[in-house]
């Protein structure tokens, strides 16, 4: 199991991850009953805490799970659990069943600021969001989805999948991202009334352009739209920002990363310090 982990929480517990025990008959485990938040610690600062904690409230309201867990305890415990495994610049997740509140911290799984620099390629996913379940709108554990779709996108050399809505005509987001696209200086990207989880990281890219004078549209966004933008990016808890240089076989943009997306990563950066 440990897989990068070494002491995690779980119930009340600081522990050793191979000594971490999850009941069998959990209901997380058995129906994917929970939900669960994926963050990002920088210089050893939780990035966007409160906005992660008010979504994963959400979230178990929606499923009628009770948690316990004030803002400030959940707080504590994750920089107690950041010193123990002696990490500024990491990976966390929380996730909670009806009976496991279960919190893991490792290093980041790959170099976001790296991968800025020379940008992602996206591929179009078969599958659909349908605006009829709940799967797109709630992180819950019930996740097999993205995760078949990210591993198609890897073992084919893309980066994300991108999925569109159940008419074909309009993106939605991606496998484990949000989807921005920009035209002559105004930004772009899916609303929320569409199937699509609300991203915290997207969240706050909006408040910055927002902040910077930028113009920004929540709207429906045609696929065919893409191959016509001056620039896309996608954005999620780990990443931040990353510039989309390829969907499939087409590229999007010459400049990576363009203009506005730099202007946007470097506001970013700024918030993180």
């Amino acid at each position: 199991f440990s897989q990068g982990y070494k002491v995690v929480y779980i119930n009340g517990k600081f522990l050793d991850a191979k000594d971490a025990k999850i009941s069998p008959l959990d209901r997380g485990f058995l129906y994917g009953e929970g939900a669960f938040e994926t963050l990002r610690l920088y210089n050893g600062n939780i990035i966007f805490l409160k906005k992660h904690y008010q979504r994963l409230l959400n979230t178990l309201a929606f499923l009628n799970i009770e948690f316990k867990l004030t803002f400030k305890k959940l707080e504590s415990i994750i920089y107690k659990l950041q010193r123990q495994n002696k990490l500024s610049h990491a990976y966390l997740r929380i996730s909670v069943s009806k009976s496991t509140i279960f919190i893991l911290i490792k290093k980041l799984p790959y170099n976001p600021e790296k991968i800025f620099e020379y940008g992602v390629s996206l591929r179009f996913s078969a599958l659909r969001r349908n605006p009829y379940s709940f799967v797109p709108f709630h992180k819950t554990m019930n996740y097999i989805e993205n995760i078949n779709e990210k591993e198609k996108a890897v073992k084919r050399g893309f980066f994300d999948s991108l999925f569109v809505d159940i008419s074909g005509n309009y993106i939605t987001e991606c496998a484990t991202s949000n989807i921005f696209v920009v035209k002559n200086e105004i930004l772009y990207t899916p609303s929320v009334e569409l199937p699509l989880l609300p991203g915290v990281t997207r969240e706050s890219i909006i408040e910055l352009a927002r902040n910077l004078k930028i113009k920004v549209k929540e709207q429906k966004i045609k696929k065919n739209i893409l191959s016509k933008a001056d620039e896309i990016f996608i954005t999620n808890s780990i990443a931040g920002i990353l510039p989309v240089k390829k969907i499939e076989n087409s590229f999007t943009t010459k400049s990576i990363p363009g203009k506005l997306t730099k202007l946007l990563y470097q506001e970013y950066k700024k918030y993180l310090s």
